[in-house]
Formats: C-alpha cells, sequence, structure tokens
C-alpha cells in the first residue's frame, strides 16, 4: 500500500486533467462540426459518445481484473517481505525451492488476471484511436448519401482536423481511463485503511489509582487479543509445491486428510485471554511474572499497558509506563537507539549503559556509541538487541516500568549485573514488572504473580506462594530438581532453597545451575563486526542501494525483449509489432489522402462507390493493425516482467546471507512492488504509445516531403534539434528520476521500520518524530518530483516552439504557390502538419517515460542477473543419494574461513573430528568461532581452506540442497511463516497428515493421549477451541500467536520430521522456560538416538555435560577436545573455568 497504491494514484492525478477536459472538448467540436457540416456531424458524434460508452463497458472488466489482480499482487508481495525476513532459516532448511515455488505460483495467479485485463485494455486502445477516423468515415459516408456529394476541402478537411482534435483527446483517454481506474482501486484500499478504526487516545489514558500508595489497580479484568485467520486451501499450501497426484487432488478436492474443508476467515484468537484479574501493585515494588509457555505472561504485561483489548472490569494505574517487550532496533547509531528521541544526557547515558552491562559492547565497536546498527539489527545477537532495548527503556523517564523477559538471551554474570545495576539499583523506587522464566530471580521479588496453565493465577509473596498454590510448589520443585546442589550456594538460592526445604517440598539439595556462557559481547556480534569492519570505520553498516549513472543502453532492450519474446522469437515478436503499427500508420494516414482523392475526384472514371469503399477498408484495417500491434505488445511486456520477477525472485532466494544482512528491507520490497508493477502495468502502455506517435510523427514528415519536396531541406535540421532537446532533457531527467527512486526507498524503508516497532514507538510516544522523518524522507522525494516535472514543462515549452516555427514555414510554403498542390492535398498537409507539435511534445514524453520506466527493468534486471550466488544448489553428479550419510561422523581438517578477503579470519585451521552417533557440545568465550563453525557446517559462509567431511564425502564437492536437506538445525528462535503449522512443518508437503501429527507428538507439541481428539476437530468449525498445534492452525505474521516456548518446539518438529542423521542445536533454548528447557532435551534424546550425531551450541553447560565430548574453541582454534569430566578435572582446563563459573561441581557429574 505504501509503494505501489500511492504509485497508482500519483499516476491517476496526473491524468486526471484529461478526464475534466473531454466533456468540453466534445462540446466546442460538436459546435464547430455544425457549422462546418451541418446537423449530420450529429451522427459522428453519436456514434463518438456510443464508442466512449462500449469502451467504459469495457473498463468495467479492466476494473474487475484490476481489483482481483490487487489481491494477488498483496499476497506476493507479503511473501516476499517474508522471505526477506527469514531468508536463513530458509537456507539452513534448504527450503528454497518450496518458497520459490510459492512465489511463482502467486506470480502465475496474479500475471493471469493482469493478461485478461491487458488484452481488454487493447481492444479499447484500438477502438479507442479509431473512434475519430470512424466518426468522420460516417459522418463523410452520410453526408455523401443525403447531400449527393461531399462539402468543399474547406469544410471537409477543417471538419477533419477537428476530429483530429478529438483524436487527440481520446488517444490519451485509454490511458486516463487505465490509471484513474487503477487510482480509484488503490484509492479506495488506502481509504479503507485511513477509515478504517483506530486506537481510542482515551482508552491509552491511565486512570489514576484511587490508593494512592498503589501505582496500579486491576479490577475484575478481561483482556482478549484481536481475530487471526484460519487458513483456507490456498493458504495452507502458500508454501508448498505440489510433488505427487495425491497432494494435487487433495488441493483440488480442497480437503486436508481429515476431510476438513479449509477456509480462510476470522476467529479470535485461540489463547482465551486473561479472564477476571484482580490485584494491586504498590509504588516501588519489584515483581515477578512466571509461569510455564502460553500461560499469558507476556499478555498481561501488554495489557497492562492498554495495548491489549479490555473486555470488562477497570484498569488503573499513577504515573507514566513503558513497556520494553520484543526487541526493536532502529537502522541508526548505536547511541541514538539508546536514546530514542530524547535529550542527551552524558552522565545519565554512560550509567544507563553501564547498568546495561553495554560498556564492553561500545569498546570492541570502532565507532563506538556512534556505530550505525544495521536494520533489524543485523549487527547484534539476540541478547545485545535485548540490553539495548534495555538501555533505552531505563533511559527514558517513567513510573512503572514493564520488562518481557529482557534475561533470557544473557548468561548468568551479566544477568546478574543487569539485575544488580539495572533493575535493582538503576530504578530502585520505580515499580517493575519482569516476566521471565528464570525461577532463580525470584528471590529479589517484593511479590510474584504466577499464571496457570489453565488461565487460573496466584499472587502473593514467595513463602504465600509456595504455601497455597501446588502448581507453583511443582514448577520450583522441578528448579530446584534442576538446579540445585547443596555445596556452592550463594547466598540468594540457599535462601530461596531453605524456604522450600521449610515446607518440606524438596529433600535433595543441588547447586544452582547458572550455565550460560554468552558474555556480554556475543560471537555473531564479533563475527559480523569483522565482516562490516570497513562500513564501521565510517560508523555504517548498511550498504546504500545502488544508483546508475549512465543512460539506459541498447543492451538493457535486447535483454528485455529476449525476457519477452524469448532468445529465438523475440526478434520475430519485436517485427511483427512493429510491423502492425507501421500498417496501421499507413492506413490511419491513406485514409486521410484517400479522402482528399475522393474530395478531388482523382479517379475521374471511378464512382463514389469505390471511394467510400476504400475508405471504409483503410478505416477499419486501422482498428486491426492498431489491435493487433498493442496485444503483441502486451504479450511481450508480460511475459518479460514474469520472468524477470521470478528469476529475480529465485536470486534473491540463493543470494548470500550478507547481501541480505547489508540491504534494507524496504530496497528488496521495493524491487518486487513498485519496479515490477511499472513492468506489469506502465512499460507496456508506454511502448505502445511511443511505437504509436514515433511511427505517426515519421508518416507525417514521409507525406510532407511527398507534397513539399523542398521541406526535406528542413528535416535534418528538426531531428538535430529534437534530438538535442531530447539529450538536455533526458540527461538530467533520468539522473533525476533515478535519484527519485532511490528517495523513494527511503520513505519504504521508514515505513517498514515504524511498522515493525509500533508497540515501541506508542509507548514512548515518539509518533510525532516519526512523523516527522516520514515527512523529511517523503519531502526528499518529491524534490526530486518536483524538479522532475519542472524539466518537463521546460522540455514542452522548446518542443512546441519547434514544432510552430515548421508548421508556419509548411503554411508559407503552401499559400506561396511554392509548389503547385490543390486545395484538397493542401487540407491533408496542413491537418497533419498541425498535429506536428503534440505529435514531438507526446514524443518526447513518452520516450522519456520509456527510459524512466525501464530504469526499474534495470533495477529488477540486476536482481535478476547480477545478484551473487552462492555455490551450485542442486548437483546431481555429487549426489549421495538419499541414505547418506549412513555414518554420520564430520571431520573438519584445517578449515580456515573469513567473511571477506580483506577480513581476518575467523576460523584460524580448526581441525577436529567426530565419530558416528556422538554428542558433542560446543563451547567457549566470546569471538571464539562457534556460530561460524556452524555457519561453514551448512556453507552459509563457504570456507577458504581446509575441508569439511561428513560420512566420507567433502561437502564442498555437494550441492547446496544435497548437503542442507541431510542435516538438521534448532536455531536459537525458531521463526515461523504466515500459513499453516502443516506449511511450517513440511513446505514441500513430502509428509502425509499421520506423519506431521506423530512428529508434534513425539516433539511434544501434543500429548499422545489426546491425539485422536485433536485430529477430529476440524477448521473452521473447531477453529477457537482447537488444540494449538492443530496442523491447520493458521500462524500469524511473525508468528505472533504463539510463545517462544511454543515456537521452539515447532523448531524442534521440524528437526524431528527430517529425520536427519546430522542435528545442530544452536543455543537453541537458552531463550525458553526451566521445564520447556527439560521437556526439549528430553524429546531431543528420545527421537535422536545412538545413530545421530548431535553439536550442541552451549547456552547452559549443564545440557552438555553428559554429551559424549565438548569442543573448547578460543580465536577460530581447537583448545580442549575431550570427554566433559576429563577436562573438567583438568584444573587450569579453559572448561575447568567455565564450569566453575557456573557453579557446576563434582557431584553434577556424578549424578549424571
Amino acid at each position: 500500500m505504501s509503494t505501489t497504491d500511492l504509485n497508482r494514484i500519483e499516476m491517476g492525478v496526473a491524468f486526471h486533467g484529461v478526464l475534466y477536459a473531454f466533456p468540453v472538448t466534445i462540446a466546442l467540436c460538436l459546435g464547430q462540426l455544425i457549422k462546418n457540416v451541418g446537423p449530420i456531424s450529429l451522427i459522428g458524434c453519436a456514434y463518438f459518445l456510443f464508442a466512449i460508452t462500449m469502451n467504459l463497458f469495457a473498463f468495467a472488466y479492466v476494473f474487475r481484473f484490476r481489483i482481483e489482480a490487487n489481491k494477488k499482487t498483496d499476497k506476493r508481495i507479503g511473501l516476499i517481505r517474508e522471505i526477506a525476513n527469514s531468508l536463513k532459516i530458509i537456507k539452513f532448511y534448504a527450503w528454497e525451492d518450496a518458497y520459490y515455488d510459492n512465489i511463482s505460483k502467486r506470480r502465475n495467479e496474479e500475471v493471469s488476471q493482469l493478461g485478461k485485463m491487458q488484452a481488454y485494455i487493447s481492444i479499447v486502445i484500438a477502438y479507442g484511436i479509431l473512434t475519430p477516423t470512424v466518426a468522420s468515415m460516417i459522418v463523410f459516408v452520410c453526408l455523401y448519401g443525403i447531400k449527393g456529394g461531399l462539402k468543399s476541402a474547406a469544410n471537409t478537411f477543417s471538419s477533419l482536423a477537428i476530429f483530429q482534435v478529438l483524436s487527440a483527446i481520446v488517444f490519451l483517454l485509454p490511458q486516463a481511463f487505465s490509471t484513474g481506474l487503477t487510482a480509484y482501486v488503490a484509492f479506495k484500499r488506502v481509504q479503507e485503511f485511513l477509515l478504517s478504526e483506530e486506537v481510542d487516545p482515551e482508552t491509552l489514558k491511565a486512570i489514576p489509582c484511587e490508593n494512592i500508595e498503589n501505582s496500579i489497580e486491576v479490577r475484575d479484568c478481561s483482556f482478549e487479543w484481536g481475530e487471526e485467520s484460519v487458513a483456507d486451501n490456498d493458504e495452507e499450501n502458500d508454501s508448498s509445491s505440489t510433488s505427487n497426484e495425491k497432494n494435487s487432488k487433495d488441493k483440488k478436492n480442497k480437503k486436508n486428510d481429515n476431510g476438513n474443508e479449509r477456509h480462510e476467515i476470522k476467529i479470535k484468537s485461540s489463547f482465551k485471554g486473561l479472564q477476571n484479574l484482580t490485584f494491586d501493585i504498590k509504588k516501588g515494588e519489584f515483581v515477578i511474572i512466571t509461569g510455564p509457555i502460553g500461560s499469558g505472561k507476556s499478555s498481561l504485561l501488554y495489557a497492562l499497558s492498554r495495548l491489549m483489548t479490555k473486555t470488562s472490569g477497570e484498569l488503573r494505574s499513577t504515573g507514566d509506563l513503558l513497556l520494553n517487550g520484543q526487541p526493536w532496533i532502529q537502522n541508526t547509531t548505536f547511541k541514538n537507539n539508546i536514546t530514542f528521541g530524547t535529550a542527551f544526557d552524558k552522565k545519565k547515558y554512560d550509567t544507563v549503559v553501564h547498568a546495561c552491562a553495554l560498556t564492553g559492547d561500545l569498546e570492541v565497536l570502532e565507532s563506538a556509541e556512534n556505530t550505525e546498527i544495521g536494520e533489524r539489527g543485523v549487527t547484534l545477537s539476540g541478547g545485545q538487541k535485548q540490553r539495548l532495548s534495555l538501555a533505552r527503556t531505563c533511559y527514558k523517564e517513567a513510573d512503572i516500568y514493564l520488562f518481557d523477559d529482557v534475561l533470557s538471551a544473557v548468561d548468568a554474570h551479566v544477568g546478574k549485573h543487569i539485575m544488580d545495576n539495572c533493575l535493582l539499583k538503576l530504578l530502585n523506587g520505580k515499580t517493575r514488572l519482569l516476566a521471565t522464566h528464570q525461577l532463580n530471580l525470584i528471590e529479589h521479588a517484593d511479590k510474584i504473580i504466577f499464571l496457570n496453565s489453565d488461565l487460573t493465577y496466584e499472587i502473593g509473596t514467595l513463602d504465600e506462594l509456595l504455601t497455597k498454590s501446588l502448581d507453583f510448589k511443582k514448577l520450583m520443585e522441578n528448579f530446584a530438581d534442576n538446579d540445585f546442589n547443596g555445596k556452592n550456594e550463594n547466598n540468594e538460592k540457599k535462601h530461596t532453597k531453605e524456604k522450600i526445604e521449610k515446607i518440606s517440598i524438596l529433600e535433595k539439595k543441588d547447586t544452582l545451575d547458572v550455565t550460560s556462557i554468552e558474555s556480554s559481547f556475543d560471537e555473531k556480534e564479533y563475527e559480523l563486526a569483522q565482516k562490516e569492519q570497513e562500513e564501521r570505520k565510517k560508523g555504517r553498516i548498511m550498504i546504500k542501494e545502488e544508483r546508475a549513472f549512465n543512460s539506459i543502453g541498447l543492451k538493457l532492450y535486447h535483454d528485455y525483449f529476449v525476457y519477452g519474446g524469448g532468445k529465438k522469437f523475440w526478434p520475430v515478436a519485436v517485427s511483427g509489432a512493429s510491423f502492425s503499427q507501421i500498417l496501421n500508420t499507413f492506413c490511419i494516414l491513406f485514409t486521410t489522402v484517400w479522402l482528399s482523392y475522393w474530395s478531388e475526384k482523382r479517379f475521374k472514371h471511378k464512382t463514389d462507390g469505390f471511394y467510400i469503399g476504400i475508405y471504409v477498408l483503410f478505416s477499419f484495417s486501422s482498428m486491426i493493425t492498431t489491435f493487433l500491434s498493442s496485444i503483441i505488445l502486451f504479450m511481450i511486456c508480460l511475459n518479460a516482467s514474469k520472468k524477470l520477477h521470478n528469476a529475480a525472485a529465485k536470486n534473491i532466494l540463493h543470494v548470500p546471507m550478507s547481501y541480505i544482512d547489508t540491504t534494507p528491507i524496504g530496497t528488496i520490497i521495493n524491487r518486487f512492488s513498485k519496479d515490477i508493477d511499472i513492468l506489469d502495468n506502465e512499460l507496456p502502455m508506454n511502448f505502445i504509445f511511443s511505437l504509436n506517435q514515433g511511427f505517426t510523427i515519421f508518416g507525417i514528415l514521409i507525406m510532407a516531403i511527398i507534397y513539399l519536396p523542398w521541406f526535406a531541406i528542413a528535416v535534418p535540421f528538426l531531428i538535430f534539434v529534437f534530438i538535442t532537446i531530447i539529450d538536455i532533457y533526458q540527461t538530467t531527467g533520468r539522473e533525476v528520476k533515478r535519484l527519485e527512486s532511490v528517495q523513494r526507498s527511503f520513505v519504504v524503508n521508514n515505513f517498514q521500520e515504524v511498522m515493525s516497532g509500533l508497540d515501541t514507538i506508542s509507548m514512548f510516544k515518539m509518533e510525532e518524530m516519526f512523523v516527522y522523518k516520514n515527512d523529511f524522507t517523503t519531502d526528499k522525494q518529491n524534490e526530486a518530483t518536483i524538479v522532475f516535472q519542472g524539466l518537463q514543462a521546460w522540455s514542452t515549452i522548446w518542443i512546441m516552439l519547434l514544432a510552430v516555427c515548421f508548421t508556419i514555414m509548411v503554411c508559407i510554403m503552401c499559400v506561396c504557390g511554392v509548389f503547385s498542390i490543390g486545395a484538397a492535398a493542401t487540407g491533408v498537409l496542413l491537418n497533419y502538419i498541425i498535429e506536428l507539435s503534440s505529435g514531438l511534445r507526446n514524443l518526447l514524453r513518452e520516450t522519456t517515460e520509456l527510459e524512466n520506466f525501464m530504469n526499474s527493468t534495470e533495477r529488477v534486471a540486476n536482481y535478476a542477473d547480477e545478484l551473487k550466488q552462492e555455490g551450485t544448489y542442486k548437483d546431481q553428479a555429487t549426489d549421495p543419494g538419499d541414505q547418506w550419510p549412513s555414518h554420520p561422523s564430520i571431520k573438519f581438517d584445517g578449515v580456515c574461513m573469513r567473511y571477506r578477503k580483506n577480513l581476518p579470519l575467523i576460523l584460524k585451521n580448526l581441525t577436529f573430528e567426530v565419530q558416528a552417533g556422538e554428542k558433542i557440545g560446543i563451547c567457549g568465550k566470546t569471538g571464539c568461532g562457534k556460530s561460524s563453525t556452524v555457519a561453514s557446517l551448512f556453507r552459509i559462509t563457504e570456507i577458504e581452506q581446509g575441508r569439511i567431511i561428513i560420512d566420507g564425502i567433502d561437502i564442498s564437492k555437494l550441492g547446496l540442497y544435497n548437503l542442507r536437506k541431510k542435516i538438521s538445525i534448532i536455531p536459537q528462535e525458531s521463526i515461523l511463516f504466515k500459513t499453516t503449522i502443516r506449511s511450517n512443518l513440511d513446505p514441500f508437503n513430502n509428509y502425509s497428515d499421520d506423519e506431521l501429527w506423530e512428529t508434534l507428538v513425539n516433539s511434544g507439541a501434543i500429548e499422545a493421549d489426546e491425539l485422536e481428539k485433536v485430529k477430529k476437530q476440524k477448521f473452521p468449525e473447531d477453529a477457537e477451541t482447537a488444540h494449538k498445534f492443530h496442523l491447520y492452525r493458521q500462524v500469524e505474521e511473525d508468528g505472533k500467536n504463539f510463545s517462544l516456548g511454543e515456537k521452539q518446539l515447532l523448531g524442534l518438529s521440524r528437526a524431528v520430521v527430517k529425520k536427519s542423521k546430522v542435528l545442530v542445536l544452536d543455543e537453541a533454548t537458552s531463550s525458553v522456560d526451566y521445564e520447556t528447557d527439560a521437556k526439549i532435551q528430553r524429546k531431543i534424546k528420545e527421537n535422536f538416538g545412538k545413530d545421530t550425531t548431535i553439536l550442541t551450541i552451549a547456552h547452559r553447560l549443564k545440557t552438555i555435560i553428559d554429551y559424549d565430548k565438548v569442543l573448547v574453541l578460543d580465536a577460530g582454534e581447537v583448545k580442549e577436545f575431550d570427554k566433559p569430566y576429563t577436562l573438567f578435572k583438568q584444573k587450569d582446563s579453559i572448561f575447568r573455568g567455565l564450569c566453575e563459573k557456573a557453579k557446576i561441581m563434582d557431584s553434577d557429574f556424578e549424578n549424571l
């Protein structure tokens, strides 16, 4: 909407003057025709109006097809946006083909509607251009039938000139109606958005608490989210490719395996909401909100922030309130992300940076606080994003702070630093609510809100909840069993344990496991810092959008027509369109010439019927040739647009991740929205009108030379001056237009950024700042647009002056009798020479717009032909077969890897070997190369030296698909796509429903004893009550209707369904609660047996101390590689030091 629709409105406004001028022109011309020819001219005008009416009916069909095409366009662009945001996950799972098929499918649906629309437009163009010719023909034939002959040459050709005036406006009518209807559709969409229900500011205003000692008062409140979608058949298969007949049949019948009809409707969210809440939070209290996954911890914070719909009850709060939810990072400097539009206070800034453990990060960044953070925070790890977002919240003064799991992605040392220096010290005296699954923090809480899985809740102190809540006791018992070991407890953990012991919950003593080894600067940050070293020296990470500076070359036109007509047949297609247009020009010009022959009875022995027959024949021939030329060009352009789009989409799917990380999403979206829209709609019309105007002017000049041979002397001068004007205009206009395209990308980027951070912007009350930023970027774009329009006005004045000079010259030559030409011939010549002015002006406009529109072709062609690609995707010659790896051993042999040639090595002679079926934990300090090892294993980044061998095969010899489909990964944060759960698990439709149901059971998403009940639930009938992990439940954008823990269960399901012999866990449980962590670890052991090799990047060290071996990395080199206990017994080992920091003792190994 922010790109394509607004562009269509802009184009529609540019042509709206034609629609206003049309009735006035008709009235004036009609009056003059009646004066020249008499009332008979009304017959021609009646036909003229009839033809226009028929065109309007035709445009009703065009309008219908445009609406359908817009729907398809929205789906396609939404999918492109999703791919750009989630490409790394797509690469990990080797889903490129599935998503390419999905894009192609949506594009084909869109092109189908566009093809129908353009067929009607071709008819309208042909009929519109012919209408004045047919109207004049009817008038003159009727005049002959009634009066027995034509009037004088003066009356005849002056009337013909009037019809040509009508022809000029009718020539623009198809384009005006087309752009007008398109703009109307776009306007209605924008209008619907602007008139949609807005958030009532009154609902966001805080009502002060009745008790002055309270910060928050909740009285019998219930909250719920909005609606979510249930996918229809098309949506369910959007990410799928039909690889067998069974799937095709299922799609045809629009049934799933259970016979459920697939629809897309709006239902209430599957999360039943928060019900009947009543509690008070006193000023200055520190409240912890905890509970199992999906219990509503985050929802409660959003409810208190008034970002969740309150259905009943009364919510009161005193003072300013801030919510720190999902981390949102701007594409600006480190400092600006923290200050976020507020005044810079050095002392306060330094205090906040220290409290949020960001001091170490600034020391590593070469430009320190002035380093630009890439779009979406691509230069930051998950933990650093959280801390930067936390710093922004703390820098802003407020009375109440709500934090949503802000310590989930940091290690114990950093977490303790933030707890002590930020939450307890910096914000001391403020009301703080922290939603978390880290139960070791509960000791600090003044009050605890425990949310149960059944949506009930308990509130009280730790002692009170241990006494009255059985579910809370069980949760604490599980926590204590997993994380206590009675020897080296610090005071706060010991105090918590003692409280539990007082009520006889536990008999066993354990030690709290603070087993995260991530420091304040994550390895991913280090690697990206190395990767973008040159840009950071200037404080910049994101690469500016490229902008060409040369004119559009013939090669681009050649490549465009090759895309449109094929390598072998494009000359035939282009020649056919050109020849049809030449015939059309000849027919139109000869029709007028023949009228002069008829007027002066050139062939004395021929009857009037002969003249009338030829006149009618050429009149209708011009319509046929116009239609042929239009439809051929439309088909060429639409085919070129389709192939360019698909080639560009395919290349985006296979582009190296470095390009995605350094390219703004708005730039990519701009390619597939505005640029493709120009290729689909504007460029075909422009080609048609450019050819029409070009050949018409050429024909007029030839005619003038035939009648006035001396005029040939002036033609070279005319051409020279015209080309000079074009060159001056296009040289400047080209760069202005390209600059406008780049500035438009800035507008889109800003819009995308704002849309992803609406909640943050709203909570910080920074709407005005972003409105100003939007106005600024829009003004910059408009500056280029206004300059371009000024250039158009300048060129129009000079072209009209040139044409007028030559028109006067021809008139003088005709009047002075330099050549012996008759009155009828003079009428023909003057009739067309007068058109030279508008013709040259239109030709200049059309050819210039053609070059400007070809700039969009150039931009899309850059994606289609020139984007750097990864290695070979599929290689049948080296395909190891379905059974590989049967013996999943892994060997790194002298592996060296860097992100760019001029950057230092990240992995340095990395050498180790993993035997088949071994479970290996990978750990080490920041920047040691853990994530780089995974990246090299999946060939996300290619190694520079050495070999990686899996089951005896060097993976560099394999196609990327052949490699990645055989190994699985569970990433730190599983990304879900906007489709069904089924398509999120199996986008290729390779598995049956029963297999996927079994996968959900094996991963723990669905309990085995409730499977049959869940399978009987139908969509959409049971959508509100269906299981959260029902196969056909629709996943909202970014998986917003699933909690973090639920997403990780689906991530585990993806790995389970692949049944890979090699599994990589990249801190897969770092951001989930202890219960979910234990559940995932248990399910991994159940589903991946001794024949599976597992590599785990450890966040909690206790999860890997029972592994076969531990690999300790440092600075990209192997420092230690042995059994965990063997390394632990070495007092000077790195692993021993890490274990001591995590409070892991001898007894932890003894209890394994």
